[in-house]
Order: C-alpha cells, then sequence, then structure tokens
C-alpha cells in the first residue's frame, strides 16, 4: 500500500470511527432544541397558531409557549423545554411527524445524519483550505477539537439545527472556491432559511466577483421565502420577524450564549439583570440552575448594529483584496466568528465553521506556533470545564465570559495569520 492510498484508508478510518462515536453520544439525548421544533410543528398541525412562538414580542426570555410543557408531562420526555425561534415554514413540515414516539424515531436519525454531517464538514474545511496537512490529520484536530469542547457536543446532544446550518456555510465557502457558484449560493440560500444570519455571507460574493453565487443565493432565497409564505401564511410570518425583534431587544445570559452583548452586560450592568429559571418537565428542577437576560436600550441596540455594519464593511474590503488562498483557509472562518460575535444572540456551536478551519493554522503560523494557539482557544472551551468556570464568581455567568474570550481569542489568530499569508504572498 502506498503513501498515498493509506493515508485515504486512514482518513476514510477516522471519519467512520468519528460518526460512530458521535451517534452513539448522542442518540439517546433529549434533543432539546429538535424538540421545540417538533412542539412547534405539532401545535401547527392542530391549527393553534399561537402556540407556535412565545407570547413577548418584547424581549426574548427563551422560554416556550404555554401548552408546551403540559403536553409534554404526558410523554416520557424529561429535561427542559425550549421556544421555537426559526422561520415557520419549518414549522409546517414538522407537522409531518404525527406524535411523540415517531419524534424520539426521527431524532435518533438526526443524531445518526448530524453525526456525519460533523464530519464532512470537517473533510469540505480541509479542502476549502487547501492545506498542506495530511487529510487525516487536519480533520483528527478538527474531530477532538468538536468532540472535546461545547462547540460540538452541545450541538450533537441538542440535535441543533446549527450543525447542518454550518456544513452548509463551509459547503458554501467550498463551492465557491472550486467554481460551483450556483451550488454555493444555493447551499448559503438553505442556510439562511433556517438560521437568517448566514444571508450576510453573500455580500462577500460581491466583494470577490463571484455573482453567479450571490444571484443564485438571491434566487433561491427569493423561492424559499415564497414557498414559506404560500404554504403557511403571511401572519406567522409577522409573528417570527416579532420573536426576531424581541431577541434584538434582549441580551440574553447562559453559560453558551458566546457573544458580545452578554459579554457587555455581564460586565457592566450586572445589577439590571433578571433572573430566569428553566421550563423543565417530568422532574424536579435544580434551584442552581437558571440564565438571565436584560432589555437593551434604544442607544446599545444601534452602537451595536453600527459596530456589526462597521465590521461587516471592514470584511467586505478584507474579502476584496486578499488573494484566494488566505481568503478561503483564514478570512472566511474570521468572518464567522466575527458575524456570530456581533449578530443579536450566538451560541457556542454557531462556531462550528471556525473550529473546521482551525487547523489551516498551522498552515500560517507553524507547527508550534499553531499547534499551542489550536490548544489555547478550545481547552478552555472543554466541557469539563463550564462548572468550574461558572463557579468562580467573577460574573453570574463565568463560562460565558470565558468561552467569548476563547473565542474572541480565535478570531485574533485566524486575522493573525492572514496577516502573515498576505505578507508570504506579497514577498
Amino acid at each position: 500500500m502506498d503513501k498515498s492510498t493509506f493515508s485515504q484508508v486512514l482518513t476514510l478510518l477516522l471519519v467512520g470511527i468519528f460518526i460512530a462515536l458521535a451517534f452513539l453520544w448522542s442518540a439517546g439525548s433529549d434533543s432539546s432544541d429538535l424538540m421545540a421544533t417538533w412542539l412547534a410543528g405539532h401545535f401547527y398541525g392542530l391549527g393553534e397558531f399561537d402556540q407556535i412562538y412565545p407570547d413577548s414580542d418584547d424581549v426574548f426570555t427563551m422560554l416556550p409557549p404555554e401548552k408546551w410543557g403540559p403536553l409534554l408531562e404526558n410523554t416520557p420526555y424529561v429535561g427542559p423545554v425550549f421556544p421555537f425561534v426559526y422561520p415557520p415554514v419549518w414549522a409546517a413540515l414538522t407537522s409531518l411527524i404525527p406524535d411523540y414516539q415517531a419524534f424520539r424515531s426521527v431524532a435518533v436519525y438526526a443524531s445518526l445524519v448530524n453525526s456525519a454531517l460533523l464530519a464532512a464538514t470537517g473533510i469540505l474545511a480541509w479542502r476549502a483550505a487547501q492545506s498542506k496537512l495530511n487529510p487525516a490529520v487536519y480533520i483528527l484536530i478538527v474531530y477532538a477539537a468538536l468532540a472535546f469542547t461545547v462547540v460540538g457536543s452541545v450541538a450533537l446532544l441538542e440535535n441543533q439545527p446549527q450543525i447542518l446550518v454550518s456544513f452548509l456555510i463551509v459547503l458554501a465557502i467550498d463551492r465557491s472556491r472550486a467554481g460551483a457558484q450556483v451550488l454555493a449560493g444555493i447551499a448559503l440560500a438553505v442556510a439562511a432559511a433556517i438560521k437568517i444570519y448566514p444571508a450576510v455571507f453573500a455580500l462577500f460574493w460581491l466583494a470577490t466577483g463571484q455573482k453567479r453565487a450571490l444571484a443564485a443565493f438571491m434566487i433561491a432565497g427569493g423561492a424559499l421565502g415564497v414557498f414559506s409564505i404560500l404554504l403557511v401564511g403571511w401572519p406567522l410570518h409577522q409573528e417570527f420577524f416579532g420573536q426576531l425583534n424581541a431577541v434584538s431587544n434582549t441580551s440574553l445570559v447562559t453559560a453558551i450564549s458566546f457573544n458580545l452583548n452578554p459579554f457587555l452586560i455581564q460586565l457592566c450592568c450586572v445589577d439590571q439583570i433578571v433572573t430566569v429559571r428553566p421550563f423543565e418537565v417530568n422532574h424536579t428542577p435544580d434551584p442552581t440552575v437558571a440564565w438571565y437576560y436584560i432589555a437593551l436600550s434604544g442607544i446599545w441596540i444601534w452602537v451595536m448594529r453600527l459596530l456589526l455594519l462597521a465590521t461587516i464593511a471592514w470584511l467586505f474590503r478584507t474579502m476584496k483584496y486578499s488573494d484566494t488562498q488566505t481568503r478561503h483557509a483564514v478570512i472566511w472562518p474570521l468572518a464567522t466568528i466575527l458575524i456570530a460575535l456581533q449578530v443579536p444572540l450566538a451560541w457556542s456551536y454557531y462556531y462550528i465553521p471556525a473550529i473546521a478551519f482551525l487547523p489551516s493554522l498551522i498552515d500560517n503560523l507553524g507547527v508550534r506556533t499553531g499547534t499551542l494557539t489550536i490548544l489555547a482557544v478550545t481547552v478552555p472551551l472543554s466541557l469539563p470545564l463550564v462548572p468550574i468556570f461558572n463557579s468562580i464568581k467573577v460574573a453570574p455567568v463565568g463560562f460565558q465570559i470565558v468561552g467569548t474570550l476563547a473565542i474572541s481569542a480565535m478570531a485574533l489568530a485566524f486575522y493573525l495569520a492572514s496577516r502573515r499569508s498576505q505578507r508570504r504572498v506579497v514577498t
């Protein structure tokens, strides 16, 4: 067996092992985030449209509609109940799952699919980055970082739709580099139809002259929007936009809301935050578990929006004037981090695309510096460290502070790698 064949076999073996272990880890989980989508679909199927989204359009408390808890009390489900904050078309499609038992079967299949999507995301990132690392080494680093941090592990346990969104974002980056602009645009459009914020990334194709990718995104996104409105009607979309407005008006502080908004709130406005206990069913809630929120002032909201716009403008210019290799290996992952840090609400799993590109730091910073940097930004995000950092009373939720700092350090690492890569191209 020659070296190339051995590398391919080893890569496939690592992919298979990761999928198997990820599936075993997640298949029996509560799938709380996926459960929210099923509950929204259940009440959509009943025609109780007022039970799809939470009542309040003023602030986002992360508490579900009132009928969700009583429904689950008649099932074996044990755990927290979260609200549905996705476009209503997904509730309509999920209404085809008839009952709780059917949902549990779907959740098991979703665990398998999500495990495979995470594995594929690492491979796509290796290809998009054109990394010099052996593919087996590259994906081993990615899989370890996903498995041992809250970025990948929590997403798997919750069967988070963000896994699919992350896969589609990295697929769009990979296909845009390969010249398959139409597929890139369609992939990003589907991602935006699930989580909205990926739509920002389409602007960068305008900067890089990939107009067909942008056109495909707009056409596919428009078609999905029309389909959604025709299927579920406009009133539910208005309710969805009301939820987005509530999210924009709120800073939600949880252990894994790695985002600039809650980070700053914990530093300056702790005395104003409101405590929320999670809505849990079929067991006695832990009285020490809580999250926090604060209604943001108009000035705060607009300052954060202007900061986001300035970041988008900077990324637009950086994308435009960077070479292809630098752009795809380090600036695209940098963009996924900076946008997620500044949108109104982001969770640990929003950084799956960035983790998938982490090994490219070794290409740009060298083996020693790159490896140490990867360890420095991932070890603080380890799942076992959550209770330890939360017990340090420097803030209501200490791990949120640590996580946001670690993610910011990751952004800085990609930025420094981009500067070094650009200098290498110039010389």
